[in-house]
């Protein structure tokens, strides 16, 4: 059942086991009130059995407050920026206003950069899940190395706080919502990018971009791809590889791109799809031929050949190709862009664009 959350619920979260005193609940709930009034407030935790919704100034998609502190979870709201998970899970949908919102768990620290994101804490560490947006990971251990996770990934993270696993976000455990279209999860460097610019310039240092360029393309003459649906396993010869696509095949597009900064970073990551790989396009040749295809028309793509994968001794590009999944590990022996198109039976009839606006 719908309540509003009001100021009686915040303090029932702020003095639920006794662990603040009374100025610090009366700060606390100022903070709060405020928060309240100008909409900051985004997140409440649940146990694993209620989900927590986003909230905004006026009403809580909540069933209990209480029920909510007396089932497995076990949260402390430490201020109208900040709240304490020990055990249990949580879901924030964090406004743009609200950027730097922090979960605090043994391990780990979780900062919002404007998202909706799922947080699980157990004896074995913690698990974030990004559902829209990006957070930043703060590790409390001495090896601090800090992770960001973006839409559509997830990694797990030892009670130390060091990360051990990248995984599939739980949509369904978390009742959230999957915004990129075709796309279930991406790992490491390989990052969604639901708005790029037209110029190639967005990717930073050692990230790989996966963009949305068509969909439900009909293909009205055959077009080359340098792998079919047939290949699989590990490939990095590209130059004499040559496969057909048939007319009459309707086709999503994505386009993943790698634009290195510098010689010397060569990063890695995989992108998993709700559906399987029909064809890659890896070459030079393949990709400048197709791109008036299957190529988005606010993109500037580069007339050049080497902008595919290289497959030679001093530039090797590995990509591996398992039904519905593909990983890559780009070189960056020099700065030359690497690009790689991706391509899946479209599923609807009718064209899906990328979300526009925030």
């Amino acid at each position: 059942m719908l309540g509003t959350f009001g100021l009686n619920q915040w303090q029932h979260l702020l003095n639920v086991s006794g662990r603040q005193n009374q100025s610090v609940v009366n700060s606390a709930l100022f903070e709060c009130q405020q928060a309240l009034d100008t909409g900051l407030i985004a997140v409440i935790a649940t146990d694993t059995k209620n989900r927590v919704s986003g909230v905004d100034h006026q009403t809580a998609l909540l069933n209990d407050a209480r029920g909510l502190l007396d089932g497995k979870t076990d949260a402390v709201l430490r201020n109208a920026m900040a709240i304490s998970l020990k055990n249990g899970q949580l879901f924030a949908a964090v406004p743009s206003q609200a950027h730097g919102f922090r979960v605090t768990t043994p391990g780990i620290d979780v900062v919002d950069h404007g998202t909706q994101f799922g947080v699980r804490v157990g004896e074995t560490g913690a698990a974030v899940h990004v559902f829209d947006g990006e957070v930043k990971i703060e590790q409390k251990s001495e090896a601090r190395e800090n992770q960001t996770l973006t839409t559509a990934q997830a990694a797990r993270f030892d009670p130390q706080g060091v990360l051990e696993d990248w995984i599939v976000p739980d949509y369904e455990g978390f009742a959230a919502p999957r915004l990129a279209p075709g796309v279930v999860s991406t790992s490491k460097a390989v990052h969604w990018f639901e708005n790029p610019p037209p110029t190639f310039g967005f990717t930073q240092g050692s990230q790989v971009a996966l963009v949305l360029e068509r969909t439900n393309v009909l293909l009205e003459q055959p077009i080359d791809v340098t792998f079919d649906r047939h290949k699989t396993g590990t490939n990095s010869a590209y130059d004499t590889h040559r496969k057909v696509l048939g007319a009459g095949i309707r086709v999503d597009s994505y386009l993943m791109h790698f634009n290195p900064r510098e010689k010397g970073n060569s990063p890695d990551g995989s992108v998993y799809f709700d559906r399987p790989i029909i064809g890659v396009i890896a070459r030079g040749d393949q990709l400048m031929a197709s791109d008036a295809i299957l190529g988005r028309t606010d993109f500037a793509y580069p007339a050049e050949a080497r902008r595919g994968l290289e497959g030679d001794s001093d530039a090797l590009d590995v990509i591996n190709m398992e039904r519905d999944q593909m990983s890559v590990r780009f070189s960056a022996s020099d700065t030359s862009i690497d690009q790689v198109r991706i391509l899946l039976e479209a599923r609807s009839l009718t064209p899906l664009q990328p979300r526009t606006g925030n």
